[in-house]
């Protein structure tokens, strides 16, 4: 999987985000909350080669140390090897010549650092804020397709969008919901129907997604389809054809990603700014910086998420989190790389508020999108647990119907275990608890 967050290493004053400091081990993180002028990254003058020295380059760093940030650990790191560094600079070259426009929208938050591991498993190309990973794999140029679509310079402008659409600042405009969400909803519908990679290819191509992959949501979607447009004029016409881009499509990608950024205060800054520090327990400047976005823009679903996020996590914060929900609710595509994180946050708020039967209209409204992981299925179970409990005190339900609920909690809470184990000590508890509360009933059909 890939992860567009939006952050940086690398040499921007830590003050730029205000007094506090980093915490002591970060002393390798630099976060920047200053857009680079557009004069600081020039277009590539025709002819330019990779290995050249020029003030782009200046903002490609090469790494091979270990990434310090924390979704990277456990990522094994390999030295770059010189023929390496060579052919991404060359590919980035072509994009600072070709799609300037992108190339400042990706390095507007800071410089890029690039890393080299062997294999991240089915992943070929990692993106974490402004780090790229690339394994062994990666370098495996598909050129003998002749439309590209597996050529290095695909992935690397798809990565280089993620980079720009920090935290899907871009990918959650609702121009990009309007211009992709029911081709989305279609892919989706028809896919699992599909036996082959090349027959869920050909309806990614019919809906106008550009790929399967790009069928996954909204963020992968507009990373597929960026790569497609930005290389057009690499493309043979009939790829071009097939892939079937819509006029609404093309216009945002052209006007949101491929065009240069403009000037003034910027949702992505603050998203950015928010994302770093709720990465490292600043949940009080991570919720400032949220607040400070959403002034900026009043529909930044992923803001409403993040904030809800980090006012649960400190007692100490407004108490935003109920309305936060409320308002990212209706701003929430179907398919949209945030869905678990909004389920996590709105179940964990309705079950700690004791508004448990919400809790589990959002449990099965995620089963329906097919949203699960273990947070959520520790909140859907807890909720239905004492929601059964205290429905059956009230004598609204049989105690049939109550004990139902028991065993559906019951099997939910061993659902969230085995998803997720570091659970465990807060699942287990209740797990014993409904075990006694249903013996012996389950040797019967619970």
């Amino acid at each position: 999987m890939r992860m567009a967050l939006a952050l940086l290493l690398a040499a921007s004053p830590a003050a730029a985000f205000g007094p506090a400091a980093l915490p002591p081990n970060l002393s390798a993180v630099r976060l920047s909350g200053v857009r680079l002028a557009a004069a600081d990254v020039p277009v590539v003058p025709a002819g330019t080669t990779a290995g050249t020295q020029s003030s782009w380059q200046d903002l490609v760093r090469f790494s091979d140390q270990a990434n310090p940030l924390p979704y990277a650990r456990g990522i094994q790191v390999k030295a770059w090897a010189p023929a390496e560094k060579q052919a991404v600079l060359g590919h980035l070259a072509w994009i600072v010549q070709n799609q300037p426009g992108l190339w400042r929208r990706a390095v507007a938050y800071g410089p890029l650092t690039l890393y080299r591991t062997n294999s991240m498993g089915t992943t070929l190309i990692l993106t974490l804020y402004t780090t790229i990973t690339f394994t062994d794999s990666s370098f495996k140029d598909g050129r003998a397709n002749p439309s590209l679509t597996q050529s290095v310079l695909h992935f690397i402008i798809h990565e280089l969008t993620h980079v720009a659409d920090i935290e899907s600042a871009l990918s959650s405009k609702p121009g990009w919901r309007t211009a992709v969400e029911a081709r989305l909803r279609d892919y989706n519908a028809q896919a699992p129907g599909l036996a082959s990679a090349s027959a869920r290819t050909a309806l990614a191509d019919r809906l106008g997604l550009a790929s399967a992959y790009g069928g996954s949501n909204q963020l992968e979607a507009l990373a597929e389809l960026t790569a497609v447009i930005a290389m057009e004029k690499l493309l043979p016409p009939n790829h071009l054809a097939a892939v079937n881009i819509q006029g609404p499509v093309e216009d945002f990608v052209r006007r949101e990603v491929l065009s240069a950024p403009g000037a003034g205060p910027d949702l992505g800054v603050e998203l950015a700014k928010g994302a770093i520090y709720r990465d490292f327990n600043r949940p009080a400047d991570a919720y400032a910086a949220y607040t400070r976005g959403l002034q900026l823009d009043p529909t930044a679903l992923v803001a409403y998420i993040r904030r809800a996020e980090v006012a649960l996590s400190d007692a100490s914060l407004p108490k935003t989190a109920a309305a936060d929900i409320a308002a990212a609710r209706p701003l929430l595509p179907d398919h949209h790389n945030h869905a678990v994180i909004f389920y996590e946050v709105s179940t964990a708020e309705g079950a700690l508020a004791g508004r448990h039967g919400e809790v589990l209209s959002d449990c099965a409204e995620a089963v329906a999108k097919g949203v699960e992981n273990g947070l959520i299925l520790l909140n859907c179970g807890r909720s239905r647990m004492l929601d059964s409990f205290s429905r059956g005190m009230r004598r609204q339900i049989t105690p049939e119907q109550r004990d139902q609920g028991y065993a559906a909690a019951l099997a939910e809470l061993r659902r969230a275990k085995a998803l997720s184990p570091y659970l465990a000590p807060k699942i287990e508890p209740l797990e014993k608890e409904l075990e006694g509360l249903l013996q012996p009933k389950l040797s019967r059909k619970y």
